[in-house]
């Protein structure tokens, strides 16, 4: 028996009956006009001249009891937003914010509640805002020596330059408050300051998990000293170090607040070598450093970028040595792609980090050994320690997916430019490539995925899975962009270490934003990263895989007329020896609208120019209706994959 396995792709075509032209050379146009029963919507088409460009669509009535609709829709008639209310239950008007959006015609729909069944009537203003650049708002952050006053901080004497300066930013404001002064203590036993090295820290405390040294709450800055109690590290730790300011209650999960620290210490100890460690929840490209005080705020990318700006430019330093991440999830392309701009190396795990963490007891003692390679020798016996000791303390067999890593970040530039180019070619054809991307994605191994999560992907798992599935004889594109990105990945990687079950998976240990659903994706991902081209890859799969068709079904008002199917063969494997191990599977898209049936032929080429009709069937779609399994004469919207087998009789015996 051989096997023929089809893909049926149908992703539906758009072709306007009747817009309106919206003029782009302005940034906003303003447009009129009238919804009731004999237009129960206007189509209004204009065109984004610029990838990444961020728009702004704003649907207000102007008369009459007009309930109002709006859809955003692409060249291909997919729906990739729509909003009813602007905000339930108080402003029936309708607001898109769409960003990232790439050069090239949409549609507007303005509509009523209901559409063609609706009931209300009136004017309507529609207004068409489209901004080029990033779509992230502007932060002025006040960093002035008022402003740190203001904030709290002393203007005390600066210290001597020091060779090495490590700030500590604890943002213990949550249920890792007692963790954190455990890692607190461990700078205390690592000897603090002195001996050439500063060590700055600020916690920011919790009302709600600790009682110890002294259930104080709000944040306090400190100029870690020696141990003096002769302890070691005990839990709970008495901490021996005096504070140089008391912040009071402050949202540590704020960029200013993380801005004004940095430049604050940064100003005060100065140093040839900088060290910034965190410590708190990690989200990976959502943020770090979480305030539950604060609505569980973090400091997002943008902010974090930010505030890196502003001390890099105060300390004059063309980059900062070493970020160290005693944080969650943190070991994220989107966060690396952030930090790269101002550190030479990170530290990080793409996978929760359980306590103690990091030992900044072992990262005082590598300093103060003045090893060649400091930063490499502090990354190789930070993770060793946390994975030949600290994480075996931990009960359960969940120690077999930790791990962490050294990233080299001067290489995130090439990495950059290898996702964007893969990300270019997945969006060429979406479609085409939807099953494929998608099986690489159910494959890929999954961070925190033994908690129930889902969407962290590890990016190098992922792209070997795309060159592994992928046919070179029709998607060498593809396979040469994916092998681009994993060799990005390799080159970034100094040092790794990960548990028994994720190093099968992986070696790059670093994780990247990819849902496994359209309903799962978060949208606030196109504004707070700086990867535009993978996130636009996102939203191109996912209205691949599945879209929402602008159409009114039966209405009259079907304004999508029938377009000629389109095939491609999109794999063919294998492409040689066949057998009953490897069976012949041939994958080919359709591409239509309102197609009324389907046949699958098969014929076989004879030697005298003449063929064999091998198989004629019809291609139906599975359905259960009322408990019974029939198959009906259906063409489903989207991405439907259907298995075709059908008996080849030998008519001699063969070898194999």
């Amino acid at each position: 028996m051989r096997r023929i396995k089809w893909s049926l792709s149908l992703i539906s075509l758009f072709i306007l009956m009747s817009f309106i032209t919206v003029t782009t050379a302005q940034t906003e146009d303003r447009r009129t006009g009238v919804v009731d029963d004999e237009n129960p919507f206007v189509e209004i088409q204009f065109t984004v001249p610029q990838d990444g460009s961020l728009l702004n669509l704003e649907l207000n009535a102007i008369s009459g009891d007009l309930d109002t609709l709006l859809y955003l829709v692409d060249r291909d008639g997919n729906i990739l937003a729509e909003n009813d209310d602007r905000v339930s239950g108080k402003d029936t008007n309708s607001f898109i914010e769409f960003p990232q959006a790439d050069a090239g015609r949409y549609l507007v729909i303005v509509t009523r509640y209901g559409v063609v069944d609706g009931t209300s009537s009136g004017e309507f203003e529609l207004i068409i805002n489209i901004s080029q650049g990033e779509a992230v708002a502007t932060l002025n952050y006040d960093v002035s020596d008022e402003a740190l006053a203001d904030a709290g901080y002393p203007d005390m004497e600066v210290r001597p330059r020091s060779d090495w300066t490590v700030i500590a930013y604890y943002g213990g404001d949550n249920n890792l408050e007692p963790s954190l002064e455990v890692d607190f203590k461990e700078f205390e036993v690592g000897g603090g300051t002195g001996d050439g090295i500063n060590v700055i820290l600020f916690l920011d405390r919790s009302p709600d998990f600790s009682v110890d040294n002294g259930d104080w709450t709000g944040a306090r800055v400190f100029e870690v000293q020696s141990d003096a109690t002769g302890e070691g590290v005990t839990v709970p730790p008495v901490l021996d170090s005096p504070p140089v300011a008391d912040l009071g209650d402050v949202n540590s999960g704020d960029g200013e607040t993380f801005a004004q620290y940095l430049v604050w210490a940064l100003k005060h100890y100065p140093a040839d070598n900088y060290i910034i460690t965190f410590g708190s929840h990690g989200a990976a490209w959502e943020g770090v450093s979480r305030d539950d005080s604060e609505g569980q705020d973090l400091i997002s990318l943008p902010e974090m970028r930010e505030a890196f700006r502003l001390a890099q430019e105060f300390a004059g330093v063309e980059k900062f040595d070493v970020v160290i991440n005693d944080a969650c999830l943190m070991a994220s392309i989107e966060y690396f792609d952030v930090v790269s701009s101002f550190f030479d190396y990170a530290i990080a795990s793409p996978e929760i980090v359980v306590d103690p963490a990091h030992d900044m007891s072992v990262l005082l003692a590598t300093i103060r050994a003045q090893i060649e390679n400091p930063q490499l020798q502090i990354g190789e016996r930070l993770i060793n320690k946390y994975m030949d000791e600290d994480i075996l303390r931990r009960p359960g067999s969940d120690v077999a997916f930790l791990n962490s890593n050294l990233i080299q970040l001067d290489t995130y530039d090439d990495l950059t430019i290898a996702i964007n180019n893969f990300a270019e070619v997945i969006k060429t054809s979406p479609a085409v490539y939807s099953t494929l991307l998608g099986r690489a994605r159910s494959n890929a191994y999954v961070y925190s995925g033994f908690l129930g999560d889902d969407a962290l992907v590890d990016l190098g798992a992922l792209m070997r899975q795309i060159i592994f599935l992928a046919n070179p004889a029709i998607n060498a594109d593809l396979i040469e962009a994916a092998q681009g990105v994993l060799n990005a990945l390799q080159a970034s990687v100094l040092y790794a270490r990960g548990g028994g079950q994720v190093a099968t998976q992986t070696s790059t240990y670093q994780s990247i934003y990819f849902p496994s659903s359209s309903q799962a994706f978060n949208p606030e991902y196109l504004v707070e990263t700086y990867l535009p081209g993978w996130g636009s890859m996102l939203r191109a799969y996912y209205n691949a895989v599945t879209p929402q068709v602008w159409s009114l079904g039966e209405s009259v008002y079907r304004f999508h007329p029938p377009i000629a199917p389109k095939v491609t063969i999109t794999s063919i494997y294998p492409t040689n020896e066949l057998s009953n191990v490897n069976p012949l599977s041939i994958s080919q898209q359709i591409v239509g609208r309102n197609i009324a049936f389907t046949n699958f032929t098969v014929d076989q080429f004879q030697q005298d120019g003449t063929t064999l009709r091998l198989l004629s069937q019809r291609i139906l779609t599975p359905v259960v209706i009322n408990g019974v399994f029939q198959q009906i004469n259906s063409w489903n919207s989207g991405v439907d994959i259907t298995e075709i087998v059908f008996d080849v009789t030998l008519p001699f015996i063969t070898d194999g």
